[in-house]
């Protein structure tokens, strides 16, 4: 029974371990210098409504984001402008399509975005969650849980990478 009780214990344990390993997102840290060289626009807006839908095929789901543009630190959106970005993922007809390091949005936030257009001209979040700073007290923090970062030499998760990751921006 004892033996029994062990091997449970041990199929539990793995069980909860492949679950947190897929729940993270490998990806390179960027510094906010980083993000800024690859975006094409830069936003500090709020968050006006979000919309999920199909694409063309009926294969995944995508979620449209509108937010009003209170300033434009790269770019061409002018003040008061609405922008619309898009991103895979998010809830409809009953199904999720969701991943790790995918930015959330809600209604009525303030935030700092970095953008840049895909192919079909519609606005991308540069880096996934890095490139969506919320705004609480001035202040605009980036929101990276779910995200385990490498360096260019392929290190995991290094300190550095986590002392940075925790950096805000004075506003």
């Amino acid at each position: 029974m004892l033996n029994r009780s062990k091997q449970l214990c041990a199929g539990l344990l793995l069980l909860a371990l492949s679950y947190a390993t897929a729940e993270a997102t490998l990806m390179k840290y960027l510094e906010i210098e980083d993000l800024a060289r690859l975006s094409t626009e830069i936003i500090h807006g709020q968050v006006l409504a979000t919309k999920t839908y199909w694409d063309d095929s009926h294969t995944r789901i995508l979620t449209a984001v509108r937010v009003q543009v209170s300033e434009c630190f790269k770019g061409k959106s002018a003040r008061g402008a609405t922008i619309t970005l898009v991103q895979l993922g998010g809830t409809l007809d009953g199904r999720t399509m969701d991943y790790s390091g995918r930015p959330t949005f809600r209604v009525g936030e303030d935030m700092i975005v970095f953008t840049r257009p895909n192919q079909h001209n519609e606005l991308l979040v540069v880096g996934l969650k890095q490139g969506k700073l919320a705004i609480h007290n001035n202040e605009a923090q980036r929101e990276l849980g779910g995200v385990t970062f490498i360096d260019a030499d392929m290190n995991v998760g290094n300190s550095a990478n986590r002392a940075q990751a925790r950096k805000t921006v004075q506003m």
